[in-house]
């Protein structure tokens, strides 16, 4: 009698390496704090908005572990700096960079609690395109209500590329807070050419149509506009009396 038996499916552990070095660095050009309830926005809200840029450089790598300084530009010309580590195997203090080239179904560290990685696509970040790897998660607290996250990071790289995030503004009853972060510049890569054309085509469709509707309000304009009355006709001259003749 032969039994039948099933073999253990092997599962190959995920390698967490570091895909950046000192030196390299990414700015978050593009912010948005848009804060909704009743009311006007909390002082610490309004002073979030007026961060117009956020730099995040490598200071020091050591095996898995990151040292990064974090710069936040405000619009009166002010800079804050901050000083952060990671460790990407461990996931400890991870949210700005997780570990280079993984790919989807991976875990973003070595903890079982991690977030994992939903998917991998092809976008243009700073002037090129760059395979990403997208995270979404959405999550209830006590109160029923609905915190939704949605990072890219850079595949090559581990860098975050883009937030979105919806969350309850738990310091104020009834009002939410909407984040959007995305990198606009870097040293880790140049610009490519379609990478280039697509942050330019914008402004291309802007003028086109700015053109056509010239156009055709200088045509209207000129449909609308009387044309001048037709020239008198020519008078004729008086017909002339015969002179008499004198003797």
């Amino acid at each position: 009698m032969i039994t039948g038996f099933v073999l253990p499916q092997l599962v190959q552990a995920v390698t967490y390496t570091v895909g950046v070095k000192q030196g390299d660095w990414i700015k978050y050009g593009q912010l948005r704090f848009n804060w909704t309830g009743n009311g006007t926005a909390p002082a610490y809200i309004l002073e979030q908005q007026k961060a117009d840029w956020l730099r995040i450089e490598v200071e020091d790598v050591f095996e898995t572990e990151v040292d990064l300084k974090m710069s936040i530009h405000y619009v009166n010309g002010t800079t804050m700096n901050q000083t952060m580590s990671f460790d990407i195997d461990t996931g400890s203090m991870g949210f700005f960079l997780i570990s280079a080239n993984l790919t989807s179904g991976d875990k973003v560290s070595g903890q079982s609690s991690a977030p994992t990685i939903n998917s991998t696509a092809t976008r243009i970040y700073a002037l090129a395109n760059r395979d990403v790897n997208i995270i979404d998660i959405s999550t209830k607290d006590y109160l029923n209500r609905t915190t939704t996250f949605t990072m890219c990071y850079d595949k090559a790289t581990g860098f975050l590329l883009e937030l979105h995030s919806n969350a309850p503004d738990f310091m104020t009853s009834g009002a939410t807070l909407d984040t959007t972060i995305a990198a606009t510049e870097t040293n880790m890569w140049t610009a490519d050419v379609i990478g280039t054309l697509a942050s330019y085509i914008i402004y291309i469709i802007i003028a086109i149509i700015a053109i056509v509707v010239t156009i055709v309000a200088a045509v209207a304009l000129r449909r609308k506009k009387p044309l001048p009355p037709p020239p008198p006709p020519p008078t004729q001259p008086a017909p002339q009396q015969p002179q008499p003749i004198t003797t």
